[in-house]
């Protein structure tokens, strides 16, 4: 999960911080400003407990706009 945020960001994405469920993470949105996919991570008592990778449409639609991230992946291995 992280490898294709990663892959998102190099293609002329932004991985900005962010709140999610009450717990910190981040957000990646593709050069449109759709949103690609987030990540979270539910801490207790200051420790990383669980990361959760979302990068479902139907998940992340009630966030904004939602790009395609498949379509965006497969831009960038014609463009390497």
């Amino acid at each position: 999960m992280v490898g294709t945020l990663v892959q998102v960001a190099r293609l002329g994405g932004s991985v900005a911080t962010t709140e999610l469920n009450g717990q910190p993470g981040v957000m990646v949105v593709e050069e449109e400003g759709r949103i690609a996919g987030v990540m979270s991570l539910e801490v207790a008592d200051g420790v990383v407990q669980t990361i959760r990778g979302i990068t479902n449409p139907d998940k992340l639609a009630h966030l904004g706009p939602v790009a395609d991230l498949r379509a965006i992946l497969r831009r960038g291995r014609t463009t390497e």
